[in-house]
This record gives structure tokens, C-alpha cells and sequence, in this order.
């Protein structure tokens, strides 16, 4: 009997660790759902933060918006009057080398002379009263 007895309390006594260590489990994983939980928290705040900065940066992108476009409009502006100032340098240039020459008329001719590599001449002639800035950068 001291035998059964000595069984019955190693038996119960393996279920009472059983179960104190159960009870420690549940206490461990009710800690980190806790810890969980407060983590979760914090991120719905820090989440919260960044969605109101975005909304501010819209709401200031959205006032930018017509400036940008004058910059875009200006920029634009900016590469047509450079395009023409290189027409125009290209053409002085032709006048000072004597490839265009204006009569007092108003009438500009445009002469490519045969060069020594053995080119072919090119003439271009207009007729008018005045040569205008459309003529400047002609052809």
C-alpha cells in the first residue's frame, strides 16, 4: 500500500507542476499580448501622426500648385527665347562672315560659296520692305 500511496503522490504531485506550469503559460502569453497591445497602440498614434502630416503636405502642395505651373510656363518661356538667341548668334555670325548680305531695300540674299573641299553654291533671295525678326532667323 505505502507503494500505491507513494504512486498516488508522485501522480498528483506531476499534475500539480502540470498545472502550476499552465498557469505560468497563461501568465506569460497574457504579459505579452498586454505588451502586444500597448506596441499596437503606438503604432495607431505614430499612423495617425503621419496621415495628418500627409494631409497637411497636400493641402500645401495643392496651394503650391499655380506657382509650379507659372515655373513650368516660364521654363518653357525661357527655352524658346534661348533657341532663338542661338538663331540669332548663328546669323550674325553668317552676316559677319559675309554669307548673307542685306541692300538697303530691305533685300537679303544668302550665298554658300564653293569652299576648297569643292562645295556646291546655295543662293537664297526675299524680297520686302523691311527684314524683320522672322527673316533673322530664316532659313
Amino acid at each position: 500500500m505505502a507503494e500505491i500511496r507513494g504512486l498516488a503522490s508522485e501522480q498528483c504531485g506531476g499534475r500539480i507542476c502540470e498545472r502550476l506550469a499552465t498557469s505560468e503559460d497563461y501568465k506569460l502569453l497574457e504579459n505579452m499580448n498586454k505588451l502586444t497591445c500597448l506596441k499596437y497602440m503606438e503604432m495607431k498614434d505614430i499612423a495617425g501622426n503621419i496621415s495628418r502630416n500627409l494631409k497637411d503636405l497636400n493641402k500645401k502642395y495643392s496651394s503650391l500648385q499655380p506657382y509650379l505651373e507659372q515655373i513650368n510656363q516660364i521654363e518653357e518661356q525661357v527655352a524658346s527665347l534661348e533657341n532663338a538667341a542661338y538663331k540669332l548668334d548663328a546669323y550674325s555670325k553668317r552676316l559677319v562672315r559675309g554669307q548673307i548680305t542685306i541692300s538697303a531695300y530691305g533685300e537679303w540674299r544668302e550665298e554658300k560659296l564653293e569652299g576648297e573641299k569643292g562645295r556646291n553654291t546655295k543662293r537664297q533671295q526675299h524680297m520686302g520692305a523691311n527684314v524683320s525678326m522672322g527673316h533673322l532667323m530664316g532659313p
